[in-house]
This record gives structure tokens, C-alpha cells and sequence, in this order.
């Protein structure tokens, strides 16, 4: 810290400088006593300034002056013995930070007096600074956002606000009413019911000054007490711009969804002719499964392209497509089908998919029909968990081990959708099923 103390007396320097030092014994002091000395001072800056009023070479005034131009954040405090109530009350009102009688007893209040100074510096500085940073996002946030008086007219708004009224200088909202726009009656309605929580998230129609109407999301609350004005802040979000690009990402969205099942459905077009040509049953048998399984990734994906929620996926109407496939695919097979809706997160929809088919081939391993018997595949909920479960209602065990391979890529599936799987036989007839939270 530098600290100019600027005094013709040397005794009197002496006394503020052992006084100051009490409170910051690293500071720097600078001692003036002449035109020179206080120039050199100037030019290289200070955190504090001590002046007596009256000085030989000028006066204590013309210092604060002169230290205000160069310096503005430089406190600067009167040490003086010349200076009446008339003159003190004048340097206060000027800016002068404090002024202290040259008395042995108010010397303590010299250091307080410093410190208070400093502080009052540092307050001021980081008020700037955060009215810096507010006018920065005021001015370059992409909502809009904006002051009004109680009944709705514009005081004041930013670039984005003007932009999405088609306006091209401040000066014009000026003109507009907030409520004149507002092509909504409960906005209005709640506008002038709007307590100290205000108005949020209100969907609403603006007349636009050039004409036509744009969606809007409002929100506003009353000023408070600190910002000394009773008057509204709000922003204004435009939806339009929001929901035309939410547009472009379901199509775009549908078109990758699209474009993967086609290639799927290519790829499984390709395994089908392999197994037409396949010579051996046990080629044709891995095929087939190969096949199921690039089947049931197309069906997911299906679903998807279909659907217009991106984020999800109907396992229950799936399991429905699912089966319809797997009849036609395999024509041996009989399936009954038990499922209600159930939306399942985009992220564990192929996992879930891709985990009913080896669970359909596992039990198909395990089971031998009886005439007319057949596969029940069943979905429900428990609460927050859903049951997933696959047995037949005629016949009796088949193979007493399943495909290595199978249940290695079953096990992992589980893993990924945090379930549980249940193997079991009651009534000497398989069962299996899996277990998982319903969107953790």
C-alpha cells in the first residue's frame, strides 16, 4: 500500500506516518512538502492520501483536486489545525473522505480514519466491477429483458428485447406498453394481481408493433425496496425461435432413426439370404439368431422414427412388435402376449430390447412345448420397478444348460439397465424373467 502524507511540517509527517503504520506496517509513505515531490508522487500513484489544509507551496484543497484528476479512487483524508467548521463542512460535501484535528488525542482516529477510507475504496470498486458485470449480461443475454412502471410502460430494455420486437433504437420502447401488447387476458388478469412473487413461466401472445403475433414465455416480480423504484423487471423469452428449433432436431432426430433402421433392415436382408444358402443347420441355427437380434435393434429404432418423443420409448408396445416379428419369423413358435404401456428412457431402450430376445431364445432353449402350448411373455409394474417375464403354460424342461454365449450377452445387458435377473422352474416348466427401475 502507498501512502502520500503531505505536510511542511516534518514533526507533524512524523506523527501521521507513526499513527498510520500502526495499522499497516508494510505500507509505503511517501513524504511531500513541496510542488516537485507531490508531482513525482502523483505520477506514481497511491492508495491513500494524508494533507494538511494549509501549506506553504499551495493548500490542502488544491491537493484533493489534483489527486481526484489524477487519482479518483485515492481517498484522501484532511490532517490539518487551520481548518474551521465552515471549511470542513465544504471539503466533506467536495469529497474529502474524513478530516482530523492535528491533536495528540485524535490521533487514533487518524488510523481509523485511513482504514475507513480504504474500505469505502474497496466497497466502491466491487460495486463497479458488479454493475459492470450486470450491464454486461444485460446488454449481451439472448432473452429479453426488461424495466416498466407498474402499469406496463417500457423503461428500459436490452439489445435482445429491441431485436425481438423489431426495434432499432431504445428510444422506441419508450413509446410501447407491455400490457397494450399482451394479446392475453389471464396475463393481464395476472399482471394486475401480481404479488411479490410475480409472474412465472406465463406462455403468452405478443402483438408485435410491426404486426403479427409471437409466443412468448413472460416472467416478472415487482422491484424491490433496494432498487428504490416501483416499478417491474422481467424477461421475455421468445418461444417461437425455441420451438422452431426444436422442430429441426426431431426431424433431424427421426431422419438418424430412420436411416439406422434401414440399415439395419438391410444388414438383416443380407443375413436372411446367408441362411438360405447355409448348408448346415447349425450355420443356419447362429444365423438365425444373428438375425433376431439385428431385429430387435430395428424394432427399437422403429419405434423411435415413429414415435414424436425422442427421449423415450413404449416398451409395452414394442414387446408387441416384437412378438408380431418373431411369429413371422419363427414358425414354430406361439406366443401370448400380457403388457401395458410402460416408457422406458431412450439410453436403456436397446439394452431392453436386445435383453427380451435373448430371454425369448434362452427359454426357447429350455422349454419343449406340448401340442397347442405356448410362450407367455408378461410386463407389469411394482411401484418404481418393472417385471419383465417369459415362461410357457404346456410342456416341459428342455436343455438344462443354455448357450454360453447367450447368457454372457444377457448378463451384460442386465448390467446396463440396473436389473435383476430371476431364473426358475415351478412345475418342471422354465421361467425367467428381469426386474429393473422404472427410469431411475
Amino acid at each position: 500500500m502507498r501512502v502520500l502524507v503531505i505536510d511542511d511540517n516534518p514533526d507533524d509527517r512524523f506523527l501521521a506516518i507513526r499513527e498510520i503504520r500502526h495499522e499497516y506496517p508494510k505500507a509505503e509513505f511517501i513524504e511531500i512538502n513541496s510542488e516537485r515531490a507531490f508531482a513525482a508522487a502523483l505520477a506514481d500513484g497511491a492508495d491513500v492520501a494524508v494533507t494538511d489544509y494549509q501549506l506553504g507551496w499551495t493548500d490542502g484543497m488544491s491537493v484533493f483536486k489534483r489527486i481526484r484528476g489524477s487519482l479518483p479512487d485515492c481517498p484522501v483524508i484532511m490532517f490539518t489545525g487551520t481548518l474551521g467548521e465552515e471549511h470542513a463542512v465544504d471539503a466533506i460535501k467536495a469529497g474529502i473522505s474524513d478530516y482530523i484535528i492535528k491533536d495528540a488525542r485524535r490521533l487514533p482516529r487518524l488510523r481509523a480514519a485511513v482504514h475507513s477510507a480504504l474500505k469505502q475504496v474497496r466497497e466502491r470498486r466491487e460495486r463497479r466491477r458488479a454493475e459492470a458485470r450486470h450491464r454486461d449480461l444485460f446488454m449481451n443475454v439472448q432473452t429479453g429483458l426488461f424495466v416498466c412502471t407498474q402499469d406496463g410502460t417500457f423503461l428500459d430494455g436490452n439489445p435482445a428485447l429491441l431485436a425481438m420486437l423489431g426495434l432499432a433504437e431504445a428510444e422506441e420502447l419508450l413509446n410501447l406498453n407491455l400490457l397494450v401488447l399482451t394479446a392475453s387476458e389471464p396475463a393481464r388478469r395476472a399482471w394486475s394481481e401480481m404479488g411479490k412473487n410475480g409472474i412465472r413461466d406465463m406462455e403468452v401472445d405478443l402483438q408485435m408493433p410491426a404486426g403479427g403475433l409471437r409466443t412468448v414465455l413472460l416472467n416478472a416480480r415487482p422491484a424491490s425496496k433496494e432498487q428504490e423504484f416501483p416499478g417491474v423487471l422481467g424477461s421475455i423469452t421468445d418461444l417461437t425461435e425455441l420451438r422452431n428449433a426444436v422442430a429441426q432436431r426431431d426431424v433431424l432426430m427421426r431422419e438418424i432413426f430412420h436411416r439406422v433402421h434401414n440399415s439395419l433392415q438391410i444388414v438383416l436382408s443380407l443375413v436372411s439370404q446367408q441362411i438360405r444358402a447355409a448348408h448346415h443347420p447349425e450355420t443356419s441355427e447362429s444365423l438365425e439368431q444373428l438375425g433376431e437380434r439385428i431385429q430387435a435393434l430395428a424394432l427399437i429404432h422403429r419405434r423411435l422414427y415413429e414415435s414424436e418423443d425422442y427421449t423415450s420409448v413404449d416398451f409395452g408396445e414394442f414387446l408387441a412388435h416384437f412378438a408380431e416379428a418373431r411369429l413371422q419369423r419363427r414358425s414354430d413358435l406361439a406366443l401370448l402376449l400380457h403388457s401395458g404401456p410402460l416408457k422406458v428412457a431412450i439410453e436403456r431402450a436397446a439394452a431392453l430390447g436386445l435383453a427380451a430376445n435373448e430371454m425369448l431364445g434362452l427359454l426357447r432353449e429350455r422349454t419343449i412345448l406340448d401340442e397347442g402350448g405356448r410362450l407367455k411373455i408378461a410386463l407389469r409394474r411394482e411401484g418404481r420397478i418393472a417385471v419383465f417375464e417369459m415362461a410357457a403354460d404346456k410342456g416341459r424342461a428342455g436343455a438344462a444348460k443354455a448357450d454360453p454365449l447367450r447368457m454372457r450377452l444377457l448378463q451384460a445387458l442386465v448390467k446396463q439397465v440396473d436389473g435383476e435377473l430371476h431364473l426358475s422352474q415351478q412345475a418342471e416348466l422354465p421361467e425367467v424373467a428381469l426386474s429393473f427401475p422404472i427410469n431411475p
